[in-house]
C-alpha cells in the first residue's frame, strides 16, 4: 500500500510508475504467449529509490503495455532493512502490483507470472486508477487475503 500512497502524491498530471533510468540495460528474452509478443529488457540491479530490473514490453494485437520489476528503496527500507521488488503493470490507465520479493527475482521467478498476467489468468494484489479531473486515484481492485 505504501507505493500506491507514494504515486498517489505524485498527482493526476504525473500518475505514473517511476524509475531512475537503468545504466546499462540489455534485451535478455523475447518469448510469446498466445497472440502477444514479450521483450525482456535486463537492467543490472542497482540500489536506490526506484529503479528498474526487468521491463517485460508486451504487444498485442492493438495495445501494448509494460510489466516492471522495480526495485524499492524506501519501502525496502520501511520493510526492515531488506530488498522488496514490486512486479506492477501500467495499462489502460491502471496500475496493478501483481507480486512483491524479497530478494532480487530472476527471470524463472518472473516469467510464469508474467505468463499468467498475460493470459488474464491472475489478479492484482491492488490496482489503482486516477479518473480524469478526480481529486484522487481510485481503488480498482485489492486482494486483502494476499496482502496480508
Amino acid at each position: 500500500m505504501m507505493i500506491a500512497t507514494k504515486l498517489e502524491k505524485q498527482g493526476e498530471a504525473d500518475f505514473h510508475l517511476k524509475y531512475d533510468e537503468p545504466a546499462s540495460p540489455c534485451i535478455a528474452d523475447s518469448f510469446s504467449v498466445g497472440d502477444a509478443s514479450v521483450t525482456v529488457l535486463y537492467s543490472p540491479w542497482q540500489r536506490g529509490l526506484s529503479t528498474l530490473l526487468y521491463r517485460l514490453t508486451i504487444t498485442r494485437p492493438g495495445d501494448s503495455s509494460d510489466i516492471l520489476v522495480l526495485y524499492d528503496g524506501m519501502t525496502s527500507l520501511l520493510a526492515g532493512g531488506g530488498l522488496m521488488f514490486h512486479v506492477s503493470e501500467e495499462r489502460q490507465g491502471v496500475i496493478s502490483w501483481y507480486a512483491m520479493f524479497r530478494e532480487e527475482p530472476s527471470m524463472a521467478d518472473v516469467k510464469p507470472l508474467v505468463e499468467k498476467i498475460i493470459k488474464g489468468e491472475t489478479k492484482p494484489l491492488l490496482a489503482v486508477t486516477w479518473p480524469k479531473g478526480a481529486k484522487e486515484g481510485d481503488i480498482v481492485a485489492i486482494d486483502s487475503n494476499r496482502l496480508k
